[in-house]
């Protein structure tokens, strides 16, 4: 996408750079560098712009969606989980939650996100619920309780503090 198309995308949008940046999860002056061409958008942030336009569009490919949410799950296997999953995991969306954002099922390697939530458009957001669904398939491969356990919630509660996890030594790094 070109600086160019960036900047219609946001116009096209009605959004200010503020807003945009605050919908990517970006600082305001990332968006300035990307429609002036003095800052490339990454690959990942390319695919977010793609699906909010298609969000807002209404045209949605389910395949983009789920794709997007495959990168966000290597990510964050490989920043929080130690040892990272090493079983292959389909990462799909629901319509149908009503009262949850995701749900994971460790033994047939399903994890699925809320399509409500990802309509926001807010990137951030969707960063959690997959943290969490990860969480329980995470313990499931260290033959652990995986359920909503009390450990469950205190390596929970680690992970929403920017912690990774460790299943050796129970140690627990910070990111920044």
């Amino acid at each position: 996408m070109s600086p160019k198309e960036i900047q219609a995308l946001r116009r096209s949008l009605r959004l200010d750079q503020k807003e945009l940046a605050h919908q990517l999860g970006v600082h305001p002056l990332t968006i300035s560098q990307w429609e002036t061409g003095f800052r490339s958008a990454s690959p990942l942030a390319l695919a977010a712009l793609k699906l909010l336009k298609n969000f807002h569009q209404r045209h949605i490919p389910k395949s983009s969606i789920e794709k997007f949410l495959l990168h966000r799950f290597h990510f964050l296997n490989s920043k929080y989980f130690n040892p990272p999953l090493k079983e292959k995991y389909d990462i799909l969306t629901n319509t149908r939650f009503k009262r949850t954002h995701g749900q994971c099922h460790p033994r047939m390697r399903k994890i699925k996100i809320s399509e409500k939530l990802l309509q926001t458009g807010d990137w951030e957001k969707l960063d959690e619920p997959l943290k969490h669904e990860m969480l329980h398939a995470w313990l499931y491969e260290q033959d652990k309780p995986f359920g909503h356990t009390q450990q469950f919630k205190e390596l929970l509660y680690l992970l929403q503090k920017n912690h990774s996890i460790s299943s050796s030594s129970n140690l627990i790094s910070q990111h920044p």
